[in-house]
């Protein structure tokens, strides 16, 4: 999902997203108009970069999980951070609405 998340970030970018919180506030849009639930980025610092979800699609159709579900995001945020931050980061779902949990939200892993 990095590399197709990639090219649909880049595209977004292109569209006239010049700078990182204008490029993120496009990003949160494009995952509305796509059904990917609503997006909210937390950004720490220069480079450092979180995400809920809010009515993951994913998350919808797996209830009972006792894992979390939402891999898509996961691969899209990856692509995301890279343009953001000039390196692609790892995320990980911390937490999944499939399992329980209010929201799903999504860390960058310390490697």
């Amino acid at each position: 999902m990095r590399s197709h998340g990639g090219a649909s970030a880049r595209a977004y970018q292109a569209q006239g997203a010049p700078d990182r919180v204008q490029f993120l506030q496009v990003m949160a849009q494009a995952a509305a108009d796509l059904g990917w639930g609503v997006w909210r980025f937390q950004t720490k610092g220069t480079d450092a970069l979180a995400l809920e979800v809010h009515n993951s699609p994913f998350a919808m159709a797996i209830t009972g999980s006792d894992r979390p579900v939402c891999h898509a995001i996961t691969g899209m945020l990856e692509a995301v951070s890279a343009l953001v931050a000039g390196k692609a980061s790892t995320f990980r779902e911390t937490r999944c609405a499939s399992m329980g949990a209010p929201c799903c939200a999504f860390q960058a892993q310390n490697d």
